[in-house]
């Protein structure tokens, strides 16, 4: 299941079946788009209960949990990682694998290479709190599920983490895999030196650029 970014506000729909495209016949699993609702409309938890939804209805048409795979890019990452201690507690069978790519993992906003970019990386801290506002909606950005790292995180499945080594949101990767490694989740974090936020999209563009095919078969191999 791709779960698409876009700062819980935006879409592109061909963009987005381009990439799940990609991401199909590079791992040779079908692939499902999730298209959940945005805000302003429609605020945490929205986003969230329809994630949870469609995973289930996924294993009610009979999808093996042991077989999903969640993949989820920026905002998408966010709610795929939302959403794993929702299932465990509703006591719903977790996905095999998850993938989050450039997710914020806390909404407090606090991790450090937020400041840090230096304009090498388009979300800045005042994009990034925009979208935190904007979600939240006045809900806590210290708890979770809404806000990730802040959940207990023990049980959740395999999870390859990637992040761009220039983007604002590197701090939220490497605390969220340094967290979930103390909680005994078998995590691996790939950091893709001097690459932005959500450098991973490049897989569409035609010619390729190697950082698109180099993520495209780490995710293969790594699955």
């Amino acid at each position: 299941m791709y779960v698409h970014g876009g700062g819980f506000k935006n879409r592109m729909p061909e963009f987005e079946l381009l990439i799940a495209y990609h991401l199909s016949k590079t791992t040779g699993r079908p692939a499902f788009s999730l298209d959940y609702s945005l805000v302003p409309e429609h605020v945490y938890p929205v986003a969230h209960d329809e994630l949870v939804a469609a995973y289930r209805g996924l294993l009610a048409a009979g999808v093996p949990a042991e077989r999903t795979v969640l993949f989820g890019e920026s905002s998408g990452g966010t709610l795929i990682l939302e959403a794993l201690p929702s299932l465990r507690a509703e006591g719903v069978p977790l996905p095999g694998a998850v993938v989050p790519v450039s997710p914020i993992t806390d909404f407090t906003a606090t991790s450090p290479s937020i400041d840090a970019p230096g304009g090498r990386d388009g979300l800045t801290r005042e994009i990034l709190e925009q979208v935190i506002a904007r979600y939240l909606d006045g809900l806590p950005n210290d708890q979770a599920p809404q806000s990730p790292i802040h959940g207990d995180l023990t049980g959740l499945p395999r999870m390859l983490m990637a992040v761009g080594g220039s983007e604002g949101l590197l701090d939220d990767s490497l605390r969220y895999a340094e967290a979930a490694a103390e909680a005994g989740v078998d995590v691996t974090l790939d950091v893709y030196e001097d690459m932005a936020h959500a450098f991973h999209l490049v897989v569409a563009a035609e010619p390729r650029p190697p950082v698109g095919a180099t993520f495209l078969d780490r995710l293969s191999a790594w699955l």
